[in-house]
């Protein structure tokens, strides 16, 4: 066959450039889900390296990378003079998993990509095929055309690593298993339930806090205590040991847009609190704050540093952190770090014992890591001047 003879269908999906994947990944499983749902059978040929980076608008390189990592799994093969075929004896797989996201958080892009890429990986291992359903936000009501589609192919177990009533409804009803992801409510219905320790970390926060003497303390991230299970959790935590607590979500309206947007948002926001070095708020004067996301500490840090307000020493400062990420600042933040190599890698336990045990409902847990760093000042660390003889 010439190539000119051959048949070429364009996969059926357009890049995200606000997407927290990297582009090749994006690529990579896009491709990936069209030859495991049958978009591309047996035998079928995929675009050429330039076609499909003309048709995604990327460059050759990075088609070429994402084609690659196809090659090295056995779902397709380059013939010299012809393209690149699927393959008709590809690994056999054991399952497909479908991954559920919501596409409307800006701060959790990075953790959730991450999160998705090393889940990808370790499934691999285990010769799980993995696909990816997005559940966008689209004039407030959310869009589950893309999680409709996906679940008219071929899928063993979905993944809600967002949740929704919404979304469990429609899995639900497509008689498909599911996992579950904290902070999602239980359900008897889910085959597996991914736990947080939102309440050891709160209580680490909390005695933290009070074994730095604070007795004021702001909170502050994209969700309020009314919103989110760690910051009540926290909440309660901090005003069980006498500490009086003052909730604010700088940047929430920017919730559905970059993270750049969202820094910028918050700089503004705390550039309006910080004076005379001090921060305050509607008459609260916080001795501590607590960021509960990384993109919001990032920008009301560099506010703080403007502003010429010295931490620890006029307020103290607890946050939120992606490994390997940040925030970054001028002294080693005190943080509460989050892993998502490592919870990847608890997840996909969690959904080979759901597949190799379907009676039961199974559970795993993650966990934070604490990190007391140089923003927050122990009592006991603290040493008073010596008064002159």
């Amino acid at each position: 066959m010439r190539m000119g003879e051959r048949k070429i269908k364009f996969p059926p999906f357009s890049i995200a450039r606000r997407d927290g994947a990297t582009l090749t990944s994006q690529i990579e499983d896009g491709l990936r889900q069209a030859i495991v749902t049958g978009f591309y059978g047996d035998g079928d040929f995929l675009p050429g390296y330039v076609e499909l980076a003309g048709r995604l608008g990327v460059s050759t390189g990075i088609a070429r990378r994402a084609i690659a990592r196809l090659i090295a799994d056995g779902l397709c093969h380059p013939q010299r003079g012809v393209g690149l075929r699927v393959c008709s004896k590809s690994p056999a797989k054991v399952g497909n998993v479908l991954v559920v996201i919501g596409g409307d958080a800006a701060s959790y892009r990075y953790y959730m990509a991450s999160l998705v890429e090393h889940l990808r990986r370790h499934l691999a291992k285990s010769h799980f095929a993995m696909s990816r359903a997005v559940v966008m936000i689209r004039d407030g009501r959310e869009d589950f055309s893309e999680l409709r589609e996906a679940l008219n192919r071929h899928v063993n177990l979905a993944v809600l690593l967002d949740y929704s009533k919404g979304t469990e409804r429609i899995v639900a009803d497509a008689g498909v298993p599911y996992i579950l992801v904290s902070p999602a409510p239980r359900s008897r219905k889910a085959a597996g339930y991914l736990e947080s320790d939102t309440e050891g970390i709160a209580a680490r926060i909390a005695e933290h806090c009070a074994a730095c003497g604070a007795r004021r303390v702001f909170m502050t991230g994209l969700e309020s205590n009314e919103e989110g299970k760690l910051p009540a959790e926290l909440e309660a935590a901090l005003r069980g040991l006498g500490m009086e607590t003052r909730w604010g979500t700088p940047g929430k309206e920017l919730h559905d847009d970059t993270a750049a947007e969202l820094v910028q948002a918050t700089i503004a926001d705390f550039s309006r609190i910080c004076q005379k070095g001090r921060v305050e708020t509607d008459g609260f004067r916080p001795d501590l704050i607590v960021f509960l996301d990384d993109y919001v500490a990032q920008g009301a840090l560099l506010a703080m540093t403007a502003a010429g307000i010295r931490i620890p020493e006029d307020v103290q400062v607890v946050t939120m952190a992606n490994k390997g990420l940040g925030p970054n600042w001028l002294k080693p933040l005190t943080q509460y770090e989050v892993d998502a190599a490592a919870e990847a890698e608890i997840l996909s336990d969690l959904i080979l014992r759901c597949f190799r045990d379907h009676g039961r409902r199974h559970t795993a847990t993650t966990s934070t890591t604490f990190i007391a760093g140089e923003t927050t000042r122990p009592l006991e660390d603290r040493t008073e001047p010596k008064e002159a003889s």
